[in-house]
């Protein structure tokens, strides 16, 4: 592919890590601030904030070709072993980035190899 998806790999597995990381903080200041309250309040915290998040979507569709993966077939994916090559077995998380680029970047040495 173009160098659009390398720039869309990177930029995806950084803003992944940048949710975790903003989730992380909310959960343990939501911990610590409603230590004392309910589950009421705690599920009314992260229903604003869902809303809130909601706010910052795109309102138009996105043609469905260019729809990233879901949250849920992201972990799916990762989960997945390396069917082969070096990193045969490895699970497709702990596979570099770089070597996950290569593969798209080459699709015909790529062909060549799985012969």
């Amino acid at each position: 592919m173009t160098r659009t998806f390398k720039l869309h790999i990177e930029d995806n597995v950084k803003l992944g890590k940048l949710a975790h990381e903003v989730h992380s903080l909310a959960a343990s200041e939501v911990q610590i601030l409603l230590k004392d309250l309910d589950i009421t309040h705690a599920k009314h915290f992260w229903e604003c904030l869902s809303e809130l998040i909601d706010e910052h979507l795109p309102k138009e569709q996105v043609p469905v070709k260019e729809l990233p993966m879901t949250l849920q077939e992201v972990r799916r994916f990762e989960a997945e072993t390396m069917p082969y090559g070096e990193l045969r077995g490895i699970d497709i998380r702990n596979v570099p980035v770089e070597r996950l680029l290569w593969y798209d970047e080459h699709p015909q040495e790529f062909a060549k190899k799985l012969k």
